[in-house]
């Protein structure tokens, strides 16, 4: 191996560890703000579904609208 051979194994080397350096923590950042934009996301609509469920608090017995009869 001749030393021009050997610097340029170097400069792979070196690339792939700046490389390496700029992906590990970028990775980390995207998992660190997804996960809890997916869970708050996730949390937000259960929260939907419950409310939709619920009766709405502004409406009386006598407002609501009468259950429509069934038709044999």
């Amino acid at each position: 191996m001749i030393a021009e051979e050997m610097g340029r194994q170097g400069v792979r080397i070196v690339s792939w560890l700046a490389g390496t350096a700029i992906a590990v923590p970028m990775l980390a950042g995207c998992f660190a703000l997804g996960a809890p934009l997916a869970v708050g996301q996730s949390l937000l609509d259960v929260a939907r579904q419950t409310r939709s469920w619920l009766p709405s608090p502004g409406r009386g017995q006598r407002e609501q609208k009468p259950p429509v009869p069934k038709v044999a």
